[in-house]
């Protein structure tokens, strides 16, 4: 009998472990798929297309997304509902795997009939030589010129900051990253999946444009477009708040932060 209950105990302990497991969680997949689930809503994005924000509700282990909107075909008199069905499925704390159920989640998920997630708290590339990160923030489509700001973070915590028409600091600046503030954005690189990264061409109007230009473990990441892959979120926060966050002083010579475009 005792041999018997062993196993049926722990086939129990299992089951009751996985349903554990939060689906509230960031989560990313092996080519820059994204999904952030919080108690109100689903930011989902595929390579290639543009992230989505939808509302949702949990049927057991089926994850509907749903859209609610009017339409001029009976002058918005009614209310509709899109829904994007997906199965849940081997859901743990390390990962998941999402399988579309109808031609709407097919669709959302860029043709894909399953992606693997994984916690993006897993995720962390080692990075065995930083050098530089580059970084230019531009904005488009300006009826009185655009403002615009670079910045140049090198592997000896220096900080070289331009800014021009409408930014808060313009002109020249240098500056030193406090060791705390230089390895917050060395951990943050380690989770930008930086072997991965890459951009599509978009069609955007009334968006700003971003450079970054990355040179680690002798290699050179150069990415611009308007809407990076989501697992650049932290970094894009960072680089556009570092020159609050460090004292910067005004250069007497003009400082010229070059890109190596490709």
């Amino acid at each position: 009998m005792k041999t018997l209950l062993a196993p049926l105990l722990l086939l129990i302990f299992v089951n009751v472990y996985a349903q554990k497991a939060d689906i509230k969680n960031v989560w990313v997949g092996n080519d820059l798929e994204y999904i952030k689930i919080d108690s109100d809503l689903v930011r989902f994005e595929v390579f290639g297309q543009y992230l989505e924000e939808k509302r949702y509700f949990l049927i057991s282990d089926t994850l509907r997304l749903y859209d609610k909107f009017t339409t001029s075909a009976d002058n918005y008199s009614k209310q509709h509902i899109k829904n994007f069905d997906f199965l849940i499925n081997k859901l743990s704390d390390s990962g998941f795997i999402l399988i579309a159920l109808d031609s709407n989640a097919l669709q959302l998920a860029g043709g894909k009939n399953q992606i693997s997630f994984f916690s993006r708290k897993l995720i962390k590339q080692k990075i065995n030589q930083f050098e530089y990160i580059k970084f230019k923030y531009k904005q488009t489509h300006c009826t009185d010129g655009c403002s615009t700001s670079l910045l140049q973070i090198d592997k000896f915590k220096k900080l070289l900051y331009c800014g021009w028409r409408y930014e808060d600091k313009k002109g020249f600046f240098t500056g030193e990253l406090k060791d705390s503030l230089y390895f917050t954005l060395i951990d943050i690189l380690k989770i930008s999946e930086l072997d991965k990264l890459k951009s599509w061409d978009q069609w955007v109007a009334d968006a700003p444009e971003f450079t970054i230009e990355i040179s680690y473990d002798g290699k050179i990441l150069y990415l611009k477009n308007y809407f990076l892959p989501s697992v650049t979120n932290e970094l894009l926060t960072f680089l556009l708040n570092v020159s609050e966050k460090v004292t910067l002083i005004q250069s007497k010579e003009p400082i010229d932060i070059k890109f190596n475009e490709n």
